[in-house]
């Protein structure tokens, strides 16, 4: 979903600005995973992003095989990377508000 939306938002899209707007609505996922999951939130995004970009794209639609290799990498690798970010910001939020 956001994949599409952040393609059409973009008059000329590039690689680039695509993986931001993804890496910015895989920040919402982020938190949401940082949120519920408190064991381990990284497996977890991985798990889901394995599901969502390989199984649900490719296996089950097909709709991402006509995207680049480098897109489908960078969809794959956003959200645990997103997940990381997320949790570190928690964590130092906690430490600001601890002090």
């Amino acid at each position: 979903m956001a994949l599409t939306l952040s393609i059409d938002s973009q008059q000329d899209p590039d690689i680039t600005m695509t993986l931001l707007h993804v890496f910015l609505f895989n920040c919402l996922a982020g938190h949401l995973i940082t949120k519920y999951e408190k064991s381990w939130p990284q497996l977890a995004s991985v798990v889901i992003a394995l599901c969502g970009v390989i199984g649900f794209g490719h296996y089950f639609t097909g709709s991402l095989g006509q995207y680049s290799d480098e897109l489908n990498v960078g969809l794959v690798l956003l959200l645990p990377f997103a997940t990381f970010v997320m949790k570190k910001l928690k964590q130092y939020a906690e430490e600001k508000a601890a002090s």
